[in-house]
This record gives structure tokens, C-alpha cells and sequence, in this order.
């Protein structure tokens, strides 16, 4: 079989591609190893999951002390009252100071979102170290020569905010509760 000049078969085509995804992969791979080895976290820390079961604590509108949270949601206390206060500058739940006092949700769980609770906590969250930058650009290359990476992890980072804050707190909280009322 003849090819011509610049054709290439399948297998080569499948080669090439195979290739190029692998290339891609270890690029991006080393991204992610970079950017866990600078301190931010790839995905949810544990943080934030215990500030979502403390709304979750919360959710039911009673006030609540620390040890009935902790008990309840199998929080350790030593990050429950951090949680606390970084939840209640941001005003999603009531701090009650004083001998009866105790924690109560302030946010309306219709409203609030798993992104709010995590910005709450976390103050910001990044994908990457690159995405930080509010230019859609990456800061290794210029102008001239873009970053695919950068450009499909700006998108990837737009996709998870999106879905964070697709449903608001209540919608997950009392699903099931929602779902035996329609029936």
C-alpha cells in the first residue's frame, strides 16, 4: 500500500493522540503535585465538611451547644469552635454568649449553598495556584503562546463553582423529606 505525502493511518493518528493525552495528563498530574506541595488543597478539606455538618447540626432551628454539634455530626471539638466563629463572621449562624447561650443557624438554608460554606471557611478556592490570577491567563506563559492547561482549568474551576452552588442547602438536607412528600 502507497501513502501519500503528508497522510498518516490510524494507527498512527491513535498513536499520536495516545501520546499527546498521556503528555497532557503528566502535565497536568504535575500541576496538581505542585500544588498541593504550596499548601492549598486539591478538594473539600476537612474544614469545610465539618462546617456543613454544623449548618446541617443547625438546620433544624434549635440552639444548640458545641458538645450537642460535635455529638450530633461526630465533629472533633478542637475544630468545631473555629468553625463556629468563621461561621458566624460570615453570619450564617448566631453565636449566644453566656451561660444559656449556645449556636443557632442565621442563614435561611433556602439561600445558602455548599460554595457559600465553603467560602466561609476557606475564604477562597482554587483549583490551581494559576487560577488565582483574575486575568484569564496563565502567569508562566505570555500573550503570545497561551495555556491550554490554564484555560481548561479556569473551566473546570467555573464548572465546580457552578455545581457548588447548583442547589441550596435545604434542597440536600431534606431531600429525601422532599421526595417522601411528593409521593
Amino acid at each position: 500500500i502507497k501513502r501519500r505525502k503528508n497522510t498518516i493511518s490510524k494507527l498512527d493518528f491513535f498513536s499520536l493522540c495516545s501520546y499527546n493525552i498521556f503528555g497532557i495528563c503528566l502535565r497536568i498530574s504535575n500541576l496538581f503535585y505542585q500544588f498541593r506541595r504550596s499548601g492549598h488543597l486539591l478538594l473539600i478539606t476537612r474544614e469545610t465538611d465539618y462546617a456543613i455538618r454544623t449548618v446541617r447540626a443547625l438546620s433544624s432551628g434549635e440552639k444548640l451547644t458545641v458538645k450537642q454539634i460535635c455529638s450530633e455530626e461526630h465533629i472533633p471539638v478542637q475544630f468545631a469552635y473555629k468553625i463556629l466563629k468563621k461561621l458566624g463572621k460570615k453570619q450564617i449562624i448566631e453565636i449566644l454568649r453566656g451561660p444559656s447561650g449556645g449556636y443557632s443557624l442565621l442563614a435561611d438554608l433556602n439561600k445558602l449553598t455548599i460554595l457559600d460554606i465553603l467560602l466561609a471557611v476557606e475564604n477562597d478556592f482554587f483549583l490551581n495556584e494559576c487560577l488565582r490570577n483574575q486575568a484569564n491567563t496563565c502567569d508562566r506563559h505570555s500573550n503570545a503562546t497561551p495555556c491550554y492547561i490554564h484555560r481548561e482549568l479556569c473551566r473546570i474551576q467555573d464548572v465546580m463553582m457552578e455545581e457548588f452552588s447548583r442547589h441550596s442547602l435545604a434542597e440536600i438536607f431534606f431531600e429525601d423529606e422532599q421526595q417522601q412528600e411528593a409521593i
